[in-house]
């Protein structure tokens, strides 16, 4: 799989130079990812520092939910190294440069089910599912550091008497006040997790919405005055 030439964009703000982005993955080698850089108003792609990783959105080159985390003029990938071990790629758009850091150290007992990145308020969160009974969020309190990672959420399936197995291949997390949205790709379902009381409930969704298609969004950087 990994033979095979998959290329994914990922647009992303840097606002040391106030620029607009596009970040190309080039998945072409069988163990380092090629990564060129398109600014805006300019029409040159730049090659810029390359890793010995492949994130996950290239091998899994159909699934839209591995797309790239942007934070903090900063844009993140769940990455598996040449050690098969899950490592997280982080690209600094401004410095045009790469740093990696690994996972959770109490996360590496996983089931089967791919892990995943997300930002959180402000923060950059690794989920997965643990011996498929219970799901957790870990939050980054300090971006970069290894060691700030924090247990956020965990709630136990039993709780939602449904079985999740194999459906966390997309996740988003939204927060509306004190309420987290989990959308999961199965149709016409979301969770709801009340941080104040820690209740989770499902909700349907009148219409039939396939969650592989959907991302975080936020209001147009661009005025379109």
């Amino acid at each position: 799989m990994y033979g095979l030439k998959f290329r994914k964009f990922v647009f992303g703000y840097d606002n040391s130079s106030d620029t607009y982005k596009v970040v190309e993955l080039d998945g072409g080698s069988n163990k380092t990812t090629e990564v060129r850089v398109l600014s805006f108003g300019n029409n040159i792609w730049r090659s810029v520092q390359s890793f010995v990783a492949k994130p996950v959105q290239l091998i899994f080159s159909n699934n839209r939910g591995y797309s790239g985390v942007h934070l903090n003029c900063t844009i993140n990938w769940l990455a598996v190294d040449i050690d098969c071990q899950f490592v997280i790629i982080s690209l600094d758009l401004g410095t045009e440069t790469h740093t990696h850091f690994l996972p959770p150290s109490d996360a590496l007992k996983m089931s089967s089910v791919l892990p995943g990145v997300c930002a959180l308020m402000d923060s950059l969160c690794f989920y997965h599912e643990f011996e498929r009974i219970d799901f957790v969020i870990w939050k980054m309190t300090e971006f970069g550091d290894k060691k700030s990672w924090t247990q956020f959420l965990k709630f136990s399936y039993h709780n939602l008497q449904m079985n999740f197995h194999g459906g966390f291949s997309c996740l988003h997390l939204y927060e509306n006040g004190d309420t987290l949205v989990f959308t999961f790709n199965i149709h016409d379902q979301a969770i709801l997790y009340n941080l104040r009381n820690f209740k989770v409930v499902k909700t349907r969704v009148n219409k039939n919405i396939c969650w592989l298609s959907v991302n975080n969004y936020v209001e147009s950087l661009v005025s379109t005055c």
